[in-house]
């Protein structure tokens, strides 16, 4: 049996992105949604339709960050990105942020969110950050993915290519009966290569390369579920959702 990775602080990730997404009950209506408005407190910088889903989405900034609301008849999707290119940076990944500084915001705006009346009727419910741990070297990357990667052998000077992806679903702590929770995690090192561009165009050699183990988390409440959430207890699960999904950026691959 494998041994449990120690814990480490939820602080030593940075947040490439945030996500939270639910996918509406069929015959939800809310074609006239003004979230943007009723949540930001002015319009979005732009709005665009999308016909062919039967949607639209909604952009601006928010928070010196970039806040997205992408909606579909079955799908809603928030994000949070960054607001351009990477500032200079002993990193060069473009980011949010430090990720427990943002998920703290962003948590209190999709709570918010979840407790307007004009919030739909969903079926499934999901909180997908994607976090980044700069390294100085693709074995250095390796090597600290070891550290949260205990039953994965790994190899850091003689391997490359490496993702490990796997869920590890769970039953819910809500009092919403027979709920399992998927707890998606892939598990890579990232690589970034700065050119500098010219006039004839970017330069053949890249002027700086960096490295990031880089953990995509989808924690979402399972397609199986029955029926629609109870809305009394979508804050309470947005919350668990989150907390699980800390627990993985903090402790690892755990059962």
């Amino acid at each position: 049996m494998s041994q449990q990775p120690d814990a480490k602080p939820v602080d030593a990730w940075l947040a490439e992105s945030l996500r939270v997404t639910v996918f509406p009950s069929p015959g939800a209506s809310f074609a006239d949604q003004r979230w943007w408005e009723q949540l930001v407190g002015q319009p979005p910088e732009t709005q665009t339709s999308q016909p062919r889903k039967g949607g639209r989405k909604d952009e601006g900034p928010y928070q010196d960050r970039k806040l997205v609301l992408d909606c579909e008849t079955t799908r809603i999707d928030w994000h949070v990105l960054p607001a351009g290119p990477p500032e200079e940076s002993d990193h060069g990944f473009p980011t949010i942020g430090g990720y427990s500084e943002y998920l703290d915001m962003f948590s209190d705006l999709m709570r918010a969110w979840l407790d307007l009346e004009d919030f739909p009727a969903i079926n499934r419910l999901a909180v997908a950050p994607i976090l980044l741990q700069p390294v100085g070297s693709l074995p250095d990357g390796y090597q600290r993915l070891s550290e949260y990667l205990p039953s994965v052998q790994i190899d850091p000077h003689g391997s490359s290519d490496l993702v490990y992806q796997i869920n590890r679903p769970r039953e819910s702590r809500s009092r919403i009966s027979g709920l399992r929770i998927n707890r998606l995690s892939k598990w890579s090192v990232a690589t970034i290569r700065l050119f500098t561009l010219t006039g004839a165009g970017p330069s053949s050699r890249p002027e700086a390369q960096h490295r990031a183990c880089r953990l995509q988390l989808d924690v979402n409440t399972a397609a199986e579920f029955d029926g629609e959430l109870p809305a009394d207890g979508l804050i309470p699960l947005l919350q668990e959702l989150m907390d699980l999904a800390g627990e993985i950026a903090s402790h690892g691959d755990i059962p």
